[in-house]
């Protein structure tokens, strides 16, 4: 069991994420990955991706700076088959190999049909979890602390706080590319890259929630 990063072991103390994250304010999803990968060296940050409508973008502003970037799967035994095809898709168009992280224990019966019947909170209650014990080891793993999301604030509008990094609770930071881009800057990055589109089309501005991130805006 992973249990994240000590404060003795952070390569970055909240008061160096806020110092930096002033010095992200306005700036675009390219000067903010520089900006990260200059922070945290030695170190290289890593890619974490479900593979939903985002990802192509986040995938290729990361890996067409910074090719030798690792690209992590936190598989918390749930995620959508659209999303395994996109990856795959990806994966060829992008040229990363996929490192596929998952819980020690696979899913029970019962949080088989929570997660087909059961609500938003109780789905929530056996996702969180799961993703965060894999996304620990693939940090581990990884020898990380910092790993970069596809998730923008139109998305988390409940997140009043939302920055470009922010540190998570059990000591490593979540950076933000794309924090400010709408769903149409998405969608022209797209076109204007020739990259394919997510299976089920790109999200809308509409609040969704993602079961790790919560964790550390609060």
């Amino acid at each position: 069991m992973h249990t994240g990063c000590s404060a003795k072991e952070r390569f970055m103390t909240p008061e160096q994420v806020a110092r930096i994250n002033r010095e992200l304010a306005g700036l675009t999803p390219a000067h903010i990955i520089h900006k990260v990968f200059e922070a945290t060296r030695p170190e290289k940050p890593i890619i974490a991706s479900s593979f939903g409508p985002n990802s192509a973008a986040l995938l290729h502003h990361v890996l067409s700076r910074y090719p030798d970037t690792e690209v992590v799967l936190a598989d918390y035994g749930a995620i959508p088959r659209e999303n395994w095809e996109y990856a795959s898709e990806l994966s060829e168009v992008l040229g990363f190999v996929l490192r596929l992280f998952e819980p020690e224990k696979p899913l029970s019966k019962k949080e088989r049909w929570i997660l087909e019947n059961g609500s938003a909170k109780e789905r929530l209650a056996i996702t969180g979890p799961r993703k965060l014990e894999a996304m620990l080891a693939a940090l581990a793993e990884c020898k990380a602390s910092v790993v970069f999301y596809g998730v923008r604030w139109p998305q988390n509008r409940g997140w009043e706080a939302m920055e470009p990094l922010m540190m998570h609770p059990r000591g490593f930071v979540c950076a933000y590319p794309l924090w400010e881009k709408t769903h149409a800057e998405i969608a022209s990055h797209l076109d204007a890259n020739g990259l394919p589109k997510h299976p089920a089309g790109l999200p809308g501005d509409r609040p969704d929630t993602f079961p790790l991130h919560p964790m550390g805006a609060r």
